[in-house]
């Protein structure tokens, strides 16, 4: 009889690291990750917020911030098993009456919360500035804003900036543009909320009016295989212009100072 070598699919229930929480988690379904933990640890709520998570997983986000607040939260999660999952973990740790969930597509997240506008402002910040870099991208300006990233990184003296941006590096650039990628989409969305803080002291140092935006190293690698594709079909990016998507220094400011007003970020 000939001997082979089985994976056992099994169910676990574990400790949500040190939060004093249980999670239950399968082998074959996602399970939660420092990304999680740094979601949930640097989000600033505010007493009238409503959280709403999306792709929330087994819930490990929604259970972590129950921690530090204690506004209603929702997650939507669309795989059967991973929602059974975190309806299991919710329930376990008694925080039903805090924690809804649902079980559905993140496309349909609207239809349960009719009446509410949820701040999608940052996304289009994201999406215009990653359009806008591509309408003049230059190789040789690149060259030049690599080496000031580098610099900048090793003068920085905020250490709550310097944890966030230590393993960046720019990836594109123009004369009024360049693209941070870093590895953990939590750190990507945290460089995104203090931007206006990065980009200001940036071209302090610089005395430049460069502005920046940040997305995963993941994202990048699907972002210039679009590039490619729209440049071999001869599609022109024409530059999105911010103050019609509502944003401005002020807002961006007022985020970065949420951020950091009473956080202090530590990252190994």
């Amino acid at each position: 009889m000939s001997q082979g070598l089985f994976l056992i699919k099994m169910k676990k229930l574990n400790d949500l690291y040190d939060y004093n929480l249980k999670i239950y988690q399968d082998t074959d379904f996602f399970k939660f990750s420092l990304d999680s933990i740094l979601l949930a640890e640097y989000v600033v709520v505010h007493p009238k917020d409503k959280v709403i998570d999306l792709c929330t997983g087994n819930a490990p986000i929604p259970m972590i911030l129950s921690t530090r607040y204690s506004n209603k939260i929702f997650g939507i999660e669309l795989q059967e098993q991973v929602f059974q999952n975190a309806i299991e973990s919710v329930r376990y740790n008694n925080l039903n009456d805090q924690i809804e969930l649902i079980h559905d597509n993140v496309k349909n997240a609207k239809n349960y919360f009719p009446g509410n506008n949820f701040d999608d402002k940052m996304t289009k910040l994201k999406e215009a500035r990653l359009n806008n870099v591509f309408v003049k991208p230059s190789k040789e300006i690149l060259k030049e804003q690599q080496k000031r990233w580098d610099l900048f990184i090793k003068k920085m003296g905020d250490s709550n900036i310097l944890s966030l941006l230590v393993d960046s590096k720019i990836v594109v650039s123009s004369s009024e543009y360049a693209v941070i990628v870093t590895e953990l989409e939590a750190t990507s969305h945290l460089i995104n909320t203090s931007i206006y803080k990065i980009e200001k002291e940036f071209n302090k140092m610089f005395k430049s009016e460069i502005k920046l935006i940040s997305t995963t190293v993941e994202d990048w690698e699907n972002i210039k295989k679009e590039y490619v594709k729209n440049t071999k079909n001869k599609v022109e990016y024409k530059m999105i212009e911010e103050s019609k998507i509502g944003y401005n220094e002020e807002i961006l400011k007022g985020i970065a100072e949420d951020v950091f007003k009473n956080v202090k970020i530590e990252m190994e």
